[in-house]
């Protein structure tokens, strides 16, 4: 099987949700280390490589920078098909994914975070949101996903 298609079953969530939704770290996904903000240029091209990646395989896609809003697109503004919403710092960052799972629950949507966030996975637990780390989601956004152990037709 797939990298993608095990992704995708476990961002597609059961039978009685009505659509999944994969909400990205962006501090994780532009690999931002230290203190400090992303830089709206990193936020756009991660924005743009999330677009590509959720129009190919039908995912809605949400992100949360922390950081100051991009002038192309506010808070909860949809850049290129993403959804994106902005934090003022860490801690801050991590309520807005909270809340934004707690919502999205609430829609009955299933939610799958891809973060490399052990605090904000712990906050997280309970929620009945799903986790995936952000460089699986990335090696299957880049790599084309295919599992180089699940063998190929010939």
């Amino acid at each position: 099987m797939s990298l993608w298609n095990r992704i995708r079953d476990r961002i597609g969530g059961g039978a009685a949700t009505a659509t999944p939704c994969c909400l990205v770290d962006g501090r994780g996904w532009v690999r931002q280390r230290g203190s400090g903000s992303v830089a709206p240029r990193d936020m756009i091209r991660a924005l743009q490589q999330l677009s590509r990646m959720g129009a190919r395989e039908g995912w809605p896609v949400e992100a949360v920078f922390e950081g100051e809003a991009l002038r192309k697109a506010g808070d909860g503004d949809a850049f290129d098909g993403v959804t994106v919403w902005y934090a003022g710092g860490r801690p801050a960052a991590r309520d807005t994914i909270l809340q934004r799972v707690r919502q999205l629950r609430r829609q009955r949507q299933a939610v799958t975070v891809a973060t490399d966030d052990a605090e904000l996975e712990r906050a997280l637990d309970g929620s009945g949101a799903d986790f995936l780390r952000i460089e699986t989601l990335r090696k299957a956004a880049e790599g084309g996903g295919e599992d180089p152990r699940a063998g190929g037709a010939s």
